[in-house]
């Protein structure tokens, strides 16, 4: 029923891509040695997962930041050029967050486990 749904309304190229997603994730469970797990372990990736929470919490902020600006600079920027900026401060915003504020609470969740 879901497959049909996917079909029906997003159409078959973005289920083939969920599909093949879905089959990513699932050779990395049984196969840790899997291409995709190395990839996944490259440090600058390894990095956007650990700030990632932080990116999803600052995004809509940097891409508005991003339009504001770049509609400053050029009339119509395009899209690619928004992406970019956006993904940048996003990275940036997420980072010192994460250095100078969810660090701190992240040390202190060890005294609350058991």
């Amino acid at each position: 029923m879901l497959a049909v749904a996917a079909f029906g309304f997003l159409g078959a190229p973005r289920f083939v891509l969920h599909s093949a997603m879905v089959g990513l994730v699932i050779s990395c469970v049984v196969n840790p040695r899997h291409w995709v797990a190395f990839a996944l372990n490259w440090p600058p990736l390894a990095y956007v997962g650990k700030i990632s929470y932080g990116m999803y919490l600052v995004h809509m902020l940097c891409k508005n930041l991003s339009v504001r600006i770049l509609t400053k600079l050029s009339p119509e920027p395009g899209w690619s050029l928004i992406f970019l900026t956006t993904t940048v401060l996003a990275v940036l915003a997420a980072g010192l967050s994460f250095r100078f504020f969810e660090s701190s609470f992240l040390s202190r969740k060890v005294a609350f486990e058991r």
